[in-house]
């Protein structure tokens, strides 16, 4: 019965709170784009804090605002997924892809892919 309970979860959290804004997608059309706050990530996902109920099975698009060290520059980390349940005013999203970026800057991307996100 113990292990029936057990958190199904394969990847560690890491809990952090950081700036978010974000789009949900149905297909290309962007329906609704908002903020809120992470509560925790991990390399398959992460859970958002937001004010309005996000619809389960939806896509979306999230912009991180990422800490970065004295002296560095601004880095924001970019997420693409699935929203896989909302309860209250938190949102758990799965996500597919993700890059860190330097918002303003066409060059800098540390990494490339060829997906356009939230900036």
């Amino acid at each position: 019965m113990e292990s029936m309970l057990a958190d199904r979860r394969t990847e560690h959290r890491f809990e952090m709170e950081l700036p978010v804004h974000y789009r949900l997608l149905r297909g290309s059309r962007v329906l609704y784009e908002g903020s809120g706050t992470t509560a925790n990530l991990s390399r398959g996902g992460l859970s958002l804090k937001t004010e309005r109920f996000l619809p389960s099975g939806l896509s979306i698009q999230l912009s991180v605002e990422w800490p970065v060290g004295q002296g560095h520059d601004q880095m924001l980390l970019r997420l693409s997924g699935r929203i896989l349940r909302c309860d209250g005013e938190v949102v758990a999203v799965r996500t597919n892809w993700h890059e860190f970026v330097r918002p303003n800057s066409g060059a800098g991307r540390a990494s490339t892919n060829e997906h356009a996100l939230v900036a």
